[in-house]
């Protein structure tokens, strides 16, 4: 950058300039108290929108040149002859073509007329005055057999596409219900104080006696000292395959439903089998050794 040039700056406003400011002040009071001009007051365009301007003109005044050079040229190739303007023949030299620039004009128009030919020969199926062969009757049966099978193929294939989408929307409607079915409906504030209970087995669960659920002995026993048999052979009769299966049981009568007699004859059977189970407990008891003992 170079040095910025010197200049006298004028305090015209400063009430306090006296000497030479002021003589000067008095001097260029014309000068400084001059109306705006009308370049202050406009806003001069940004330097690219003045740029863009100018290009989108030239474009234009080449495309106005183009214009006129194509139609010059096409003057100039349509001469007057007694009044009739006839276009000139392609083959002819232009006065503006060299002999390289012509040869090569005419074999490119050569080479485009040999091709468009052969593509018109190709369409038509060999010579365009030949007559089209007429088919026999073979191979019109089959050419419509052909075409039956095409339309057999492309309606089965149709037909399957449909099944399969149809499919694919029911397995997903399924897929959706099942999980609404399985999705647990929880209310505003319901605690649930408990776990559910299974009122009804699974479908394929087994039939296997859990261990909370067998008979106790003394029903066992009971039911033997009624029968007077052995509860082996009550099971046996009964048809019963061991202790913890429960068919072929007879449920027995409420104490309150039964009648004297029947409630004595329940009240001696239950005594004596609350005996029978104290002293198997007290042989068992026995034959247990003792935690002071030695066991060596």
């Amino acid at each position: 950058m170079g040095r910025k040039s010197r200049y006298k700056k004028y305090k015209a406003v400063d009430p306090f300039c006296v000497g030479s400011r002021k003589r000067n002040l008095i001097r260029l009071e014309k000068v400084f108290n001059k109306p705006p001009n009308k370049e202050d007051f406009e806003q001069k365009p940004p330097k690219g929108f003045i740029e863009l301007m100018s290009s989108l003109k030239e474009d234009g005044v080449r495309k106005e040149k183009k214009a006129e050079k194509k139609k010059r040229e096409n003057e100039e190739s349509m001469e007057d002859n007694g009044g009739n303007r006839r276009k000139k023949k392609k083959f002819e030299r232009h006065h503006w073509e060299s002999d390289g620039q012509y040869i090569a004009r005419v074999d490119r128009i050569a080479t485009n007329v040999v091709n468009k030919e052969k593509m018109d020969i190709l369409k038509s199926g060999g010579d365009k005055e030949a007559t089209p062969k007429k088919l026999t009757k073979e191979k019109e049966r089959k050419l419509k057999r052909i075409k039956k099978t095409a339309a057999e193929a492309k309606k089965k294939k149709l037909e399957e596409q449909e099944e399969y989408v149809k499919a694919a929307k029911n397995e997903q409607m399924l897929d959706s219900l099942e999980k609404e079915m399985m999705k647990d409906k929880v209310l505003f504030g319901e605690v649930a104080l408990e776990p559910p209970t299974i009122t009804k087995a699974p479908r394929k669960g087994q039939d296997v006696v859990k261990p909370g659920q067998r008979e106790l002995l003394l029903k066992g026993l009971m039911s033997a000292d009624q029968s007077g048999t052995k509860p082996t052979q009550q099971r046996k009769k009964a048809g019963q395959g061991g202790p913890d299966s429960k068919s072929g049981q007879k449920k027995g009568k409420r104490r309150k439903d039964m009648s004297a007699l029947e409630k004595s004859r329940f009240d001696e059977t239950r005594s004596s089998v609350i005996e029978a189970y104290r002293k198997q407990k007290k042989t068992t008891r026995i034959s247990l050794p003792l935690p002071d003992e030695d066991l060596r």
